[in-house]
């Protein structure tokens, strides 16, 4: 799996829990289990190669990294399985991403200036490649 990676399950973001739409890596801050099945647990996301991957669980990092837990104590290593598929149009990401951004800016706090969207959906826009879209 090549991050980032982007959630295609998800029908509605909200900014509350926008950390759960979209993965740097394969380890995320998880407050609680419930908002990991709530937002994470069989939903699909796909990574910068277009591969479709669905979220199967989760469970803590190695020692080394659990010996830092006082920094980050609900950090969890998310277990990706591949779903044998591939983005087939990647312009279906692209609306994806745009409607998304769209529904942040009308219902939530986060997008507080129709300039902020605009440049967030420029970006989107103008991207190439999948990757380029879901690092926008």
């Amino acid at each position: 799996m090549k991050f980032p990676a982007v959630n295609i399950s998800a029908k509605k973001w909200d900014y509350q829990n926008i950390r759960f739409y979209t993965f740097g890596n394969e380890f995320v801050y998880i407050p609680s289990f419930e908002l990991f099945e709530e937002h994470c647990l069989e939903e699909l996301f796909v990574d910068s190669n277009g591969d479709i991957y669905k979220v199967t669980g989760r469970k803590l990092p190695s020692k080394i990294l659990q010996f830092f837990s006082f920094i980050y104590p609900q950090l969890s290593k998310i277990e990706f399985t591949f779903t044998g598929q591939k983005l087939d149009d990647t312009e279906k990401l692209r609306t994806h991403l745009l409607t998304q951004i769209s529904v942040l800016y009308k219902n939530d706090e986060f997008l507080d200036s129709e300039d902020r969207m605009l440049q967030w959906m420029d970006s989107v826009k103008k991207a190439t490649t999948i990757e380029e879209m879901i690092s926008s």
